[in-house]
């Protein structure tokens, strides 16, 4: 006898009857709902088989509201099934079992244990059989490679998760095959009908299936027996065998290159530049590209009104609109359980806290398989910042992410620890202050590609509908390809903006970048011995050097790094008259516009320069007016915990909490002649 219990979750444990009856048979259910008439009328007929219309039936029951709480399967008893189920009421099975041409409704014992409603479903199943083959009788005993290469993929495109220890395998042994593998309990419908499809492509016949869950739930094991079954239900597909045929609940795995993440923090008064660059993603054809965007928008009130005037937070899959660039979003919400989302119910989140984003790129992963994911941080940006700042005047300097509505930002650090591990191909900003060597090092072990601006850009941000379109049109949707329309859609947006600058990083490259230019700073450094000298190169950095900053103080000042390594080495025999440290500087320089090529492949400026990558100096209270002090988080040796990468690792640029002659921002500012 051969017995197969299916187990969805633990089963609880079930005391006392309050009442029970029983409803006995309710006649032959409607023969529509497995194929269609079309399908029926083909010779030779096609029949599902029993584990496929157990799928169909328990994820019915699921949809409605059900819970399973345990399958028994056994060929060789009548009824051979029994589906043991809570919360769904019988009429509701009557109307799912008739949907079905090929079950058989015996009997429903239902009644309330507990508290909780029951029903015991009894049931026959059609089932197709095939003559037991002779050993040794397979087309190619080596198709198991292919079975389980087909299983693993197909599993992780239909947002099944693979549990990480335990990969599919498989075996061969006399006439039969063994196939097991380990996956979330969430999945086990969606599983059995893809594994079921494949077995159909491969001519495989399953004669067992055993399930198994994890003791806390979080996992179920299957094992399979199969057998090669000749000229079974793969034989019936004609020219289409290499398919699967869409009745078996087979999906062809989904072919996405990209899935898009776009992290909209617009809980500030940015909310109505995030509704119209939202409309602008809408307003891209997509046709069949295999591109999937999702958009966590954060609104805020008292900035926006349209689109419902919601404030909270959510997730959305964007979807074109027939109608084009509207002021309307069209996009249906989704949920995400990862963050405690409902598309039905409202929930603010704080999109300053790192967690939020950590777990978006966690789900839209699962979600959304992908051969490459992109991150794009929408909203404000002021560039370096980590930990908390010293002075409240300097609040609005801030980072990114700001979050009105729960008074925060996100900290450099805070967004690094975020996205580590998670395998992101591109982070895009669409913010100011984004290409500074601080972001780019803080990032460079976690992402291939990062695309950003030195300065300020406009509230409207990027064009979306340039951008998308451009890239979708592309021959290949490489990483190159859609960072190469950003940067053509931000030239033709910002080519009458005067400091406007967009450049691609490749972080692979970033930390010899980081290692020439710390070295050039400590060569200006160790040349800067007098006060006039000290003077020199303070007025380059502060008034002749480009520098970005905002046009209100106070405010954070940057400056170009391969603009400040030309303009200090072609001055380096003012600033000293020893050879030796003049050869250190020009060396140095000469080192770090070689280092810069490689890390800033592309980019492109107003002002027609090129290698844009900035560095942040110090904040200003006016136009050229220093702070007194540094930031704390910009201090080595501060007692600040949250340090950016780049502050605990330079040596010879930022300034320390006691002055050191080796660091240029030390001699530049605090240092005593």
């Amino acid at each position: 006898m051969r017995k197969i219990i299916f187990l969805f979750m633990a089963l609880m444990a079930i005391t006392g009857c309050e009442q029970a009856t029983n409803s006995g048979n309710q006649g032959t259910p409607h023969p529509d709902g497995w194929m269609t008439d079309e399908q029926k009328n083909q010779e030779p007929e096609r029949l599902p088989s029993s584990i496929e219309i157990l799928a169909r039936i328990s994820k019915d029951i699921l949809d409605a509201g059900g819970r399973i709480l345990q399958w028994q399967f056994n060929e060789d008893t009548d009824p051979f099934v029994i589906i043991h189920t809570q919360g769904i009421d019988v009429q509701e099975i009557y109307k799912i079992f008739n949907q079905y041409e090929f079950a058989t409704l015996l009997d429903i014992q239902n009644g309330v244990k507990n508290g909780v409603p029951y029903a015991d479903i009894y049931m026959n199943a059609a089932r197709k059989e095939f003559t037991t083959p002779e050993a040794g009788a397979f087309p190619v005993q080596s198709s198991t490679t292919a079975i389980i290469t087909d299983l693993t993929k197909a599993l992780k495109q239909h947002e099944i998760s693979i549990v990480s220890e335990v990969m599919p395998t498989a075996s061969i042994d006399n006439m039969y095959y063994t196939v097991a593998y380990t996956t979330n309990d969430k999945s086990l419908v969606s599983s059995m009908e893809i594994f079921t499809g494949i077995c159909n492509k491969y001519q495989l016949w399953i004669k067992k299936m055993d399930v198994s869950i994890s003791s806390d739930n979080s996992s179920f094991t299957v094992i399979c027996t199969l057998t090669y079954c000749g000229k079974g239900i793969a034989a019936l597909q004609g020219k289409n065998s290499d398919k699967i045929p869409p009745a078996f609940g087979y999906k062809e795995p989904i072919k996405r290159e990209w899935t898009f993440i776009i992290y909209m923090a617009a809980d500030n008064d940015l909310e109505s530049a995030a509704i119209a660059d939202f409309n602008e993603l809408e307003a891209v054809e997509y046709g069949d590209a295999p591109v999937s965007i999702l958009v966590l928008l954060d609104r805020c009130p008292g900035y926006d009104m349209t689109n419902g005037n919601w404030v909270d937070t959510r997730l959305f899959e964007v979807k074109p609109d027939p109608k084009g660039l509207t002021s309307t979003i069209i996009s249906a919400r989704i949920d995400c359980p990862d963050l405690g989302l409902s598309k039905d119910t409202e929930t603010e989140l704080n999109t300053a806290d790192p967690l939020v984003l950590s777990k978006l790129i966690d789900f839209a992963k699962r979600e959304y398989p992908a051969d490459q994911y992109a991150l794009f941080v929408w909203g404000h940006g002021t560039g370096w910042r980590g930990g908390s700042v010293a002075d409240p005047a300097s609040e609005p300097l801030k980072a990114i992410a700001f979050d009105d509505t729960q008074g925060q930002y996100m900290s450099l650090p805070s967004f690094g620890r975020a996205i580590v591990g998670k395998g992101l191909s591109l982070v895009g900003f669409d913010t100011c202050y984004a290409a500074v060597l601080e972001v780019a090092y803080q990032i460079r072990n976690d992402v291939d590609l990062f695309v950003g601006s030195e300065g300020e850009i406009l509230s409207t941000g990027w064009d979306y509908t340039a951008l998308f379109t451009d890239f979708l049109k592309k021959p290949a949707l490489s990483i190159n390809a859609l960072a190469n329309s950003i940067q053509t859609q931000f030239a033709s947006q910002y080519a009458g903006l005067n400091n406007a600058t967009i450049s691609q990083i490749q972080l692979s490259q970033v930390s010899n970048l980081f290692e020439k230019f710390d070295v050039f700073a400590g060569a200006v450094a160790d040349a800067l011995i007098t006060e006039p000298a000290k003077n020199i190169a303070l007025n380059q950095v502060l008034n002749n050097i480009e520098k970005y900053h905002f046009t209100s103080f106070p405010s954070d000042l940057y400056i170009d790094i391969f603009d400040f390594s030309q303009k200090i080495a072609a001055i380096r025999s003012t600033i000293t008259a020893d050879t030796t440290r003049q050869a250190n500087i020009a060396s140095a320089a000469s080192a770090l516009e070689a280092a810069l090529t490689s890390a800033v492949p592309s980019s492109w400026a107003k002002n027609g320069t090129t290698k844009k990558i900035g560095v942040h100096v110090i904040p200003l209270q006016g136009m050229a007016v220093p702070a007194a002090l540094h930031e704390l988080a910009y201090i080595k040796g501060s007692m600040t915990i949250d340090k950016s990468a780049f502050v605990e690792a330079s040596q010879h640029w930022v300034p320390n909490s006691v002055p050191q002659g080796s660091s240029l921002l030390d001699k530049l500012f605090y240092w005593t002649y």
